[in-house]
């Protein structure tokens, strides 16, 4: 069952998502021709998901057509292209034959030599592997970030409960 949104969120207007006003059959068009066309699609929920830690979520669909998890992001990105770049490379990656699995490091998805991290997660009860972003100072275990930053990509702390 689609979630009805009902506010628009501001990003770009050549985006084609239930937020700028696609219908659901639209929608239904748009994503048979993205897996037609990548393989994937990009699905990003901005505002307050109660599944994601942060509120974030933006995942992937299509990724199961090659016997790989979905991948999914939930630190909050200054850019939704960045979102888009990130998902790109990594199913490009994948379609190439690559295959990823819960704790990979990924050294060559950020610039500046900064870490990535896979971690197992579920996105609206499927799996996923969440791409867990380091933080300023390149950590990228929960216990060595901030608690913030844990919070909104691991969905614990070192100081959670």
């Amino acid at each position: 069952m689609r979630k009805k949104i009902t506010k628009k969120t501001k990003h770009p207007n050549r985006c084609n998502c239930a937020m700028c006003g696609k219908n659901p059959i639209d929608m239904d068009i748009w994503e048979s021709e993205q897996l037609m066309k990548h393989g994937f699609y990009i699905h990003v929920v901005s505002e307050h998901d109660p599944e994601s830690p942060s509120g974030f979520n933006a995942h992937t669909h299509g990724m199961h057509l090659l016997g790989h998890p979905d991948f999914q992001i939930t630190m909050p990105l200054n850019s939704i292209d960045h979102v888009g770049v990130f998902f790109h490379d990594m199913c490009s990656r994948v379609k190439k034959g690559q295959s990823f699995s819960h704790g990979d490091i990924v050294e060559d998805l950020l610039a500046n030599g900064y870490l990535a991290r896979l971690i197992d997660a579920t996105e609206n009860g499927r799996p996923v592997l969440r791409i867990v972003f380091a933080d300023k100072h390149n950590r990228i275990m929960p216990e060595e970030m901030s608690p913030n930053e844990a919070i909104a990509q691991y969905g614990y702390s070192r100081t959670s409960p």
